[in-house]
């Protein structure tokens, strides 16, 4: 986008916006619930008038089926103390990431539903793999 090849583009905040400072880009709206504190002047798509356009930028880690309890314990407990750590929190923030740790539990439930969604939305589009 920014060498004129395309008009267009997704992106998260944090590879966008030096752009969009530097007058190369015009931020249009975040597709996200809620504004972005690295952009808090760029309206979300409802604001903007688009209803239902939502799409957030989400990272997860997975186990293999079938890993003891134990280690999947072990490696939640790990992980949400990282997660929790001022450091880190503050990073990923930097970053335009909102942490929201989950445990697995949650996280299986959230897994679900955005495979429901979006198999959804590839079903009605008539999208297929090339």
């Amino acid at each position: 986008m920014i060498a004129g090849h395309v008009a267009f583009t997704l992106a998260t905040p944090a590879e966008l916006m030096q752009h969009v400072r530097e007058g190369k880009a015009r931020a249009l709206a975040v597709t996200t619930p809620k504004r972005t504190p690295l952009a808090p002047d760029v309206p979300t798509a409802a604001e903007a008038g688009v209803r239902g356009f939502e799409i957030t930028v989400w990272y997860g880690i997975t186990a293999p089926r079938g890993t003891p309890a134990a280690i999947v314990g072990r490696l939640e407990r790990e992980l949400m103390a990282v997660l929790k750590a001022p450091d880190v929190r503050d990073r990923l923030t930097a970053l335009g990431l909102e942490v929201t740790p989950m445990g697995s539990e949650e996280f299986g439930q959230f897994l679900r539903s955005q495979h429901e969604r979006w198999a959804e939305l590839v079903s009605v589009s008539g999208a297929k793999p090339d």
